[in-house]
């Protein structure tokens, strides 16, 4: 059999096995319109919270700041 004919015919397989439909998912679309199915309360969190200020400070030596990142003897 001539090999362009078998690449094809394998490519063609590929590009139309890609396009079939996944029908996994129906149910679950279903149960999302089910109104006994108990689901969690969405809580309000602040866009905000957590954030830390950070306030400008004072100049430092530089030998102080090599001691406090260096490693410790």
């Amino acid at each position: 059999m001539n090999p362009l004919v078998v690449a094809i015919a394998v490519g063609s397989l590929f590009a139309v096995g890609g396009c079939a439909r996944d029908a996994s998912g129906v149910a679950q679309m279903t149960r999302a319109a089910d109104p006994s199915v108990k689901v969690p309360k969405a809580g309000y969190q602040s866009v905000s919270s957590g954030t830390v200020t950070y306030m400008p400070v004072g100049p430092k030596g530089w030998e102080e700041l090599n001691r406090r990142v260096g490693p410790k003897t």
